[in-house]
């Protein structure tokens, strides 16, 4: 059999719930030349006994003992990997059938890129795509960065970055860039900051190739408090970068850090948000509306551009 050319990257901790659902996908890949490096990271559920059951020799699972945590599988997956290419995904999402068939596509098409990303649906239960009909179509709320009238991507006008779970990348290069800093949640965009950085182009398919559970507590004020730190933690150490200067020291940045009052009002709408989409997503639809209406009236411009930017008429499967 001709050399893989691609291996998923997948940390697992406590996804037996949904961990099926993600090998169907991998399963039905249309390019089959694949592999699979799946980091079992300690889970106390059924996740070990699901990836025991795994029966192809495209894969290889490790099994730890004690938990080290997700940028810790990361780091340890990319000095395990030899393929050429490194497509991440998280244990619970789902990859759509062509994703690495068009990924691989365009990065042999473009070899001056170093990650290629996509589109990415949300999806919740075991396999629903989060989305609502109207006017006869369906509407699907996704995100990916607005590159529509630009090749690549661009940290300085881009307001959305590469989706994590949909990114596709050259191993060696995010090996050489130093892989990923101990930055949760926000380690993709920091390394996708360092890449832009050294000049390394980036770019996302505009098809939803990746579909993403969501996350309730991904919803908390302090989640998006530490993402929000975290983000200007990246800019303020790429600014200094470009400086000639040392990079920002997190420890002290984090304990002098606060929002500006619009990146505040950002920071609640945000949450507004996700909290409404988790009432209707348990069909909560009077809480929801109270919520998106109080959005509404007080950040109206925001309000319409972050549902804009999200939503996206189709049915991603047609993409697939």
């Amino acid at each position: 059999m001709k050399k893989s050319p691609i291996t998923f990257l997948i940390p697992a901790f406590n996804v037996e719930q949904h961990l099926k659902s993600c090998l169907e996908g991998i399963y039905s890949q249309t390019f089959t030349n694949f592999k699979a490096l799946i980091i079992n990271d300690g889970s106390t559920d059924g996740t070990e006994e699901t990836l025991r059951q795994i029966n192809d020799s495209r894969f290889c699972v490790i099994h730890r003992k004690k938990n080290m945590g997700y940028i810790y599988c990361l780091n340890l997956g990319l000095t395990l990997i030899k393929t050429k290419y490194t497509a991440r995904l998280d244990a619970d999402d789902i990859p759509m059938p062509r994703r690495l068939e068009n990924q691989i596509s365009f990065l042999e098409k473009n070899p001056e890129v170093s990650v290629v990303g996509s589109r990415m649906a949300y999806i919740y239960g075991a396999k629903q795509i989060f989305g609502i009909r109207l006017f006869g179509k369906q509407i699907i709320p996704s995100f990916c960065p607005r590159m529509s009238e630009r090749p690549f991507w661009n940290p300085a006008i881009d307001g959305e970055t590469i989706p994590h779970s949909s990114a596709t990348f050259r191993t060696g290069q995010i090996r050489k860039a130093g892989g990923y800093r101990k930055l949760y949640p926000a380690e993709d965009m920091d390394l996708w900051y360092r890449l832009a950085a050294e000049g390394k182009k980036l770019a996302c398919l505009p098809e939803i190739l990746t579909l993403y559970r969501i996350n309730p507590q991904g919803a908390t004020s302090s989640a998006l408090f530490r993402q929000a730190m975290i983000t200007e933690f990246v800019k303020r150490s790429l600014y200094l970068r470009t400086q000639n200067k040392s990079m920002a020291d997190f420890k002290k940045f984090s304990k002098c850090f606060q929002l500006s009052p619009s990146a505040a009002k950002t920071l609640k709408l945000k949450s507004n948000l996700r909290r409404a989409m988790g009432s209707l997503l348990n069909q909560r639809y009077i809480p929801a509306i109270w919520i998106f209406l109080g959005a509404a009236f007080f950040s109206p411009a925001a309000l319409f551009a972050k549902i804009k930017s999200r939503f996206f008429i189709n049915d991603p499967r047609r993409n697939s």
